[in-house]
């Protein structure tokens, strides 16, 4: 399994529009991460948009 490398966060810029794209890097950072927390920051019912804020720490090892 690809491990997740800090210049990976540059990548996940290019992939605002492209959802799948998106889900792919991130599910491979959670992977790589030791632990993590979500926050929900706002929900617009009207309009469904939402932001979420992940923290986590990426797992110290080979290949970083």
């Amino acid at each position: 399994m690809r491990k997740w490398n800090v210049k990976d966060f540059d990548k996940i810029r290019n992939f605002s529009s492209l959802p799948s794209k998106l889900k792919s890097h991130i599910d491979t950072m959670l992977d790589s991460t030791d632990s993590c927390n979500v926050n929900v920051e706002n929900i617009d019912e009207n309009t469904g948009e939402y932001r979420i804020v992940l923290q986590g720490t990426l797992k110290k090892g080979k290949g970083k």
